[in-house]
């Protein structure tokens, strides 16, 4: 990368135009620039990292803090590469019946509910993840689901169908069955188990921290995020990290999950109740709202 900056691309002309493969928020490198386009010329003079000369320094800056990324990322280049399997048009919504849902979970079949966090919180089916349905569903997708396991969606409405499918084909999930039709009230209706979870305000937070002790609280972010301010006492484990480290987490004490939306805590938190942790919360909003609040905030990376 070094030698592609200096000896190829800062030859050109300060006139140049670049137009940035990834944008602002992209897990593949840290600090990525919001703006959609730049040239060659602003980029030599306001880039800290191409006024480095020393190839190790350069090295040394460029992989600090860089971001956790999902492990579909390692699949995906020799796709790309190869070139993958020619899908077609994109599939139209399949409905599926209460009955072909329930044949389908005793076969290994995962439910993705792509609802609301505070709508999965209310009720969900016992065993199914919370990948809430938006820009950041198949990052999610591919973050924490194995990408040959077959899954069917519970959606709030079919019009989020195209959306969440056209990201799941993106990134290689392939074996999606359909939806639930009706949803949850048609799962309900039909005999089938609902579960209940649990959300808490900041203040509900601040409340249990203060009184309960044993709380132990989960801030599921980015390392950078927790080192710029967190919930004072919260034990930082990303929720793309959850699956390989439920070992280090204690059964017998109530967690609190947390994040900068209220998005990544719900992840986390159907992660855990998946994993039989039963006494789960997702704090709502998150550590914004909490500072926001009034409350104390805690900085610096781990020790």
């Amino acid at each position: 990368m070094h030698a592609s900056l200096h000896d190829r691309l800062l030859r050109h002309e300060d006139f140049v135009t670049v137009l940035p493969t990834h944008g602002g928020g992209s897990l593949c490198s840290k600090d990525i620039a919001t703006t959609p386009w730049s040239t060659v010329g602003f980029e030599r003079r306001h880039d800290p990292l191409l006024g480095i000369e020393e190839v190790e320094t350069f090295v040394r800056t460029l992989l600090a803090d860089q971001p956790a990324f999902p492990p579909y990322f390692a699949r995906m280049r020799p796709i790309n590469q190869a070139g993958p399997t020619p899908l077609g048009s994109v599939p139209d919504p399949i409905p599926l019946s209460v009955d072909t849902v329930r044949a389908l979970r005793g076969a290994d079949v995962l439910v993705v509910d792509a609802r609301s966090p505070s709508q999965y919180a209310e009720g969900h089916i016992p065993g199914s993840l919370s990948i809430p349905a938006g820009s950041s569903f198949g990052t999610w997708l591919g973050w924490i689901v194995r990408h040959d396991r077959p899954l069917v969606l519970l959606l709030g409405s079919e019009r989020e169908w195209d959306g969440q499918i056209r990201q799941a084909l993106r990134i290689g999930y392939e074996e999606i069955r359909g939806y639930i039709d009706g949803g949850l009230e048609a799962w309900r209706a039909g005999g089938g188990e609902v579960e209940e979870g649990s959300t808490m305000s900041p203040q509900e937070l601040a409340r249990r921290l203060a009184s309960e002790p044993e709380l132990l609280l989960l801030d599921v972010r980015q390392r950078t995020e927790y080192a710029a301010g967190r919930v004072p006492g919260a034990i930082h484990l990303h929720a793309g990290d959850l699956p390989d480290r439920l070992a280090e987490l204690p059964r017998d004490r109530p967690i609190a999950t947390i994040c900068a939306s209220g998005y990544r805590s719900s992840v986390a938190a159907g992660l855990l109740r998946q994993a039989g942790f039963r006494h789960v919360t997702a704090v709502r909003g998150g550590v914004p709202d909490w500072q926001a609040a009034g409350y104390p905030v805690q900085m610096g990376a781990e020790r």
